[in-house]
């Protein structure tokens, strides 16, 4: 619930790259690592950090919008 919350308010989505997260942000932008892996977790943040992130926040909550929202679940 709490990446679903994040994405309703653009927050760019940086999370471990399980199934659950990578079917809810994987179509946007995102970061991913493997759980376990704490390396890969400072890249993924450090990457999201440099990313133009109003342009992020912008996609990822037009992304929720289109696909995760209560409207468009109902749809």
């Amino acid at each position: 619930y709490a990446l679903l919350e994040a994405c309703a308010c653009g927050a760019a989505p940086v999370v471990t790259s399980i199934p659950a997260f990578r079917a809810i942000a994987g179509g946007g932008p995102a970061w991913f690592w493997d759980a376990g892996d704490a390396a890969g977790c400072a890249a993924a943040v450090a990457d999201a950090a440099a990313a133009d992130l109003p342009r992020v926040r912008a996609a990822v909550r037009e992304r929720f919008v289109r696909h995760l929202s209560w409207d468009a679940v109902g749809e």
